[in-house]
């Protein structure tokens, strides 16, 4: 609500960028439950979890730098990670908005970038499977462990 009423995205429907914000909080959410299952001591876990939360923006750096030789298919396969797909709707958002146009129900399924095959829809879709992976994961180590979550 703030980035679209403080003129931060003042084009694009707030609803939108409030149910991204909110998938990729929840995303974070059952990454974070993950890890927790996995990490036996806190003080381990928590830097763990700072290093591959970091690590999982490294796909979106390396796709960007190499956007015209990537392929679609590892471009969605580097969105199995819950940052790079956020990093590339938030990239979607920020080209439309400087358009002018701002992201909207009718140019969703569009990329505002010439001979891109990605889109919006895409990268939002690829986050609520990143949820459920993360989330599925978690659940079944956790009934294949002992019942405190560790091995």
């Amino acid at each position: 609500l703030i980035l679209c009423l403080g003129n931060l995205l003042p084009f694009s429907a707030p609803w939108i960028v409030f149910l991204l914000l909110l998938v990729y909080g929840i995303s974070i959410i059952m990454f974070i439950f993950l890890l927790s299952v996995i990490m036996q001591k806190s003080t381990s876990g928590s830097v763990g979890a700072f290093l591959l939360f970091i690590l999982t923006f490294i796909p979106f750096i390396i796709v960007i730098s190499l956007s015209e030789q990537v392929s679609l298919v590892f471009k969605v396969i580097s969105n199995l990670f819950m940052s790079t797909s956020f990093g590339f709707s938030l990239l979607y958002i920020t080209r439309y908005e400087q358009q002018g146009i701002g992201m909207q129900v009718d140019n969703m399924e569009i990329s505002p970038m010439e001979d891109d095959q990605m889109n919006f829809v895409l990268c939002f879709m690829m986050l609520i499977v990143d949820t459920l992976v993360y989330g599925f994961l978690a659940f079944f180590i956790t009934k294949l462990s002992a019942l405190d979550g560790s091995f």
